[in-house]
């Protein structure tokens, strides 16, 4: 039975590990090439060592390497800009020092603190500071000059780039099934649906939101035509349409631990027939590179490596969550103008026809306003006009086998053809023990 449900089985022994790293490909995750910009100069050249180390048994999906050309100068310029906010809010604490320090007018209770002493002393440290991350930015990667790093990357993966042969209609093709996957949340990648970027590459639309589907299909498509048996991938998404986590404890203390998510391993297994798959972050490639690989990696570069990991998924939680609550006000905003409108074509109606509208503004039980307005094409003829519920005990129905009028939270629509012909039935007409007793 194992053999059948290799998907939900993760664990391997130390000879298997030592294979695997002997013998697999290693394939790499946009991320991973663009956090090395993000690294020290040493922790990025004992990844680069690496990567040469491994030669030919190396390779990125050709939706990787064009990311990696689209996000390059920002990925440079947001560095940048952070050593900028970290120099600005030096200065912004001498000056709040000083105003705080004014404040409490120490000279005038003729206190022994030297106030002029302690601004002078912190001005010089902060000067000292400025000084120091100008010249960190002085040092920075130029976003139009010669780049190094990207040079070193291009020659390392040159012949190591999968196929462009992607039609426009394979792609729609696969983000038709990445749509459908995306509604029953199957890995990988729904948790990138609100994303609405586009792209043109060769004259091929790419969109964003299924960026992590492709990649995902494009090595599906590699390992299985190539028959590979051994595969590691390493990316730092940390979302968890990638990585599966569970609570483990141990005594009074509890971690976690963290696997691919078995949708993906049954891609490997069952769909690409690969024999063995490991996924890794990058701080934990790095750390078995040393045990598998006696490659030359030092503490430091393993911490750099998890911090940036850590801060680069915050930062994308935080631009995601900035995004949802900008839409969900703009959704609020549209919705207080549909209310507003049905409000007003209900006072018209009122005026012309000297008599209360019968189709009125009804409670919705999901968002708790007085927002579900008449709506032709919902299931229950209303609609929330800020969350879209569509069903209230307030709104009733006609029961399509009796014809009496129950609240819509009592029938049950049931789909009795295979042409989707529904009935509307009640609680009396489907026998509900709650409302008929059998004889």
């Amino acid at each position: 039975m194992k053999d059948m449900f290799k998907q939900y089985d993760y664990n391997f022994t130390e000879q298997e590990y030592r294979h695997i790293w002997e013998n697999a490909l290693f394939i790499f995750d946009t991320n991973i090439l663009l956090n090395l910009y993000r690294y020290q100069n040493s922790s990025r050249d004992e990844f680069i060592k690496i990567l040469e180390s491994l030669d030919d048994r190396i390779w990125i999906p050709h939706h990787v390497a064009l990311e990696f050309k689209r996000n390059r100068l920002t990925t440079i310029r947001s560095r940048t800009n952070l050593l900028i906010e970290a120099k600005e809010a030096i200065n912004k604490s001498q000056s709040t020092l000083a105003t705080e320090l004014n404040k409490l007018q120490i000279k005038k209770v003729h206190s022994p603190i030297d106030v002029d002493n302690i601004k002078e002393k912190f001005k010089s440290l902060g000067d000292e500071l400025a000084k120091e991350i100008d010249n960190i930015i002085s040092d920075q990667q130029k976003i139009n000059e010669s780049d190094p790093l990207e040079e070193n990357i291009d020659t390392i993966f040159d012949n190591r780039v999968g196929s462009a042969a992607y039609t426009q209609e394979k792609i729609d093709a696969l983000y038709k099934n990445a749509q459908a996957k995306y509604k029953l949340k199957i890995s990988p990648g729904y948790l990138d649906e609100k994303k609405d970027e586009v792209c043109v590459d060769n004259q091929i639309v790419y969109q964003k939101k299924y960026a992590d589907y492709l990649i995902w299909q494009q090595i599906l498509d590699h390992v299985k035509e190539k028959k590979l048996k051994d595969i590691i991938f390493v990316t730092d998404d940390n979302k968890a349409d990638w990585w599966l986590e569970v609570a483990v404890s141990y005594g009074n203390s509890q971690t976690k631990h963290r696997q691919p998510r078995p949708e993906l391993l049954d891609d490997m297994y069952n769909h690409a027939e690969v024999k063995n798959f490991l996924m890794y972050d990058a701080e934990f490639f790095l750390k078995y590179s040393r045990d598998y690989l006696k490659a030359s990696v030092s503490e430091e570069t393993l911490q750099e490596a998890g911090e940036t990991r850590i801060l680069l998924n915050q930062s994308i939680n935080n631009q995601a969550q900035r995004n949802l609550q900008a839409e969900l006000y703009l959704r609020k905003m549209k919705g207080n103008i549909k209310l507003q409108r049905h409000n007003q074509s209900r006072e018209f109606e009122r005026y012309e026809n000297y008599s209360s509208h019968n189709e009125q503004t009804i409670h919705c039980v999901e968002c708790g306003n007085d927002t579900m307005i008449p709506e032709n094409d919902s299931e229950t003829g209303y609609r929330c006009v800020y969350c879209d519920n569509e069903y209230s005990d307030e709104i009733e129905s006609d029961c399509t086998i009796c014809g009496i009028t129950w609240p819509s939270d009592d029938l049950r629509r049931v789909v009795w053809t295979d042409e989707g012909d529904v009935e509307i039935i009640c609680p009396r007409c489907r026998r509900d023990p709650n409302y008929v007793k059998d004889d």
